[in-house]
């Protein structure tokens, strides 16, 4: 009798332990189909917002006659290089920092978040990008320390680009003005001495946050010289750039001389102007808006001219990024494909 009841306690008592397992199995594979549907999801809501922002704009362009329409194929492959570019600087900067990430994964990572800043909200492509890098042993910090030293890289460089403009317009706003000469200051600033922030986030982490959390959070390090080394990146980056949009308003009007130097700037203090903004993703509308004020100030073209170089710019890179980032997409599948074929065939 007392064999039996120990028994059936016995029995009972492993119910609830089967029942555990099966919960912890069960929430193991919904979480690995989260895992692998959540991407193809994200890469959706950001195709929606890229295609409501191309149909928005599409019938402005429509009506408008270019003269050299060729050399918008032209701006679509510069903008394409200038990505890939931008992405080999982001590979440099993960090595600089010390983090043992192929260049070849960098550009994957790259690549793979930076459509996602369509999404309104400028966290996205952050987290996006800090949580592709996890996955190849990347810390969190390491990756968000990264980003800043880039964006405030490049944001120091476009600055610097608009002032070849910046002392020939009429028409912008003191407040316009105002953003950027405070922002050129301070994001010099932050690239010469950005280690002190860097020092206090890390001491504020170790005091208030569990180790977990500090686990993720290492010392982020860029020597001076390398710091040099990004700018002088970022300035090929930014003619490039440039490149691309002259090459945009020469497929409309006859472009010579000192307007290479303006569009230039003009460029330029749109991207800057509207990355401040963090209304809008990417800045979409104000960077147009600073366009067609700047272009109108120069008196370079005509307004309808000056609406359309605007909105074929955002069109052209909005092309490039997605043929860019189908043509990467394509080649990984096309090769894990192959390597999975070649371990089956040695198997």
């Amino acid at each position: 009798m007392v064999v039996e009841t120990l028994s059936n306690t016995s029995n009972y008592a492993t119910i609830p332990v089967s029942h555990t397992i099966f919960e912890e199995i069960f929430m193991k594979r919904v979480l690995k189909i989260v895992k692998k549907c959540a991407p193809y999801l994200l890469y959706g809501v950001v195709t929606l917002f890229i295609y409501s922002s191309l149909t928005s704009n599409l019938s402005d362009v429509a009506s408008f006659s270019f003269r050299k329409p060729w050399l918008l194929v032209l701006a679509v492959a510069m903008y394409g290089i200038q990505y890939v570019f931008n992405a080999y600087v982001w590979g440099k900067i993960m090595h600089f920092a010390g983090e043992r990430i192929s260049l070849l994964n960098s550009l994957v990572v790259y690549i793979s978040s930076y459509i996602v800043r369509y999404i309104p909200g400028n966290v996205w492509a952050i987290g996006a990008r800090a949580a592709m890098n996890k996955e190849h042993g990347v810390k969190i910090a390491s990756s968000i320390w990264g980003w800043i030293v880039e964006n405030v890289s490049f944001l120091f460089i476009g600055l610097c680009f608009s002032i070849l403009v910046l002392f020939s317009l009429t028409g912008i706003s003191s407040t316009v003005l105002s953003v950027v000469w405070i922002a050129f200051p301070l994001s010099g600033l932050i690239i010469l001495r950005y280690e002190l922030l860097e020092r206090f986030v890390r001491i504020i982490v170790r005091k208030k946050f569990p180790q977990v959390v500090q686990s993720e959070v290492g010392e982020f390090s860029i020597s001076m010289i390398d710091r040099l080394k990004i700018l002088s990146f970022f300035v090929i980056s930014w003619i490039l750039y440039s490149v691309q949009f002259i090459l945009i308003a020469s497929a409309m009007i006859p472009v010579a001389g000192q307007d290479f130097i303006l569009l230039a700037g003009v460029n330029a203090l749109a991207w800057s102007v509207g990355y401040i903004s963090v209304i809008t993703p990417s800045g979409a509308g104000i960077r147009e808006g600073i366009i067609i004020i700047a272009l109108n100030g120069l008196d370079i073209m005509s307004p309808v001219e000056a609406v359309v170089l605007a909105v074929t710019a955002r069109i052209t890179i909005v092309i490039a990024e997605i043929l860019v980032f189908s043509l990467m997409r394509g080649t990984k599948f096309v090769l894990t494909r192959t390597w999975k074929d070649q371990v089956q065939t040695a198997r």
